[in-house]
């Protein structure tokens, strides 16, 4: 798979359900910031609450973030 160990364990311990893996940019940000910027085009980063727009998603859903990944499922 060519993702860290503690990545693996989590899919692992979700097994049978649908599993998507986002990578989170090194850029300093919290967790949030990342999984948000990642979602939003970027031209318009500076008009939009990303933080906020992804916290929400990830109270929504069942995930995780995982050594610079998140883990939905």
């Amino acid at each position: 798979m060519g993702y860290p160990d503690e990545v693996v364990r989590v899919i692992a311990e979700n097994r049978g359900a649908e599993v998507t893996i986002i990578e989170l940019d090194d850029t300093g940000m919290n967790n949030h910031e990342k999984l948000g910027y990642d979602d939003i085009p970027e031209h318009l980063t500076n008009y939009i609450d990303y933080e906020a727009i992804e916290r929400d998603y990830d109270l929504e859903t069942s995930g995780e973030f995982v050594n610079g990944y998140y883990i939905s499922f």
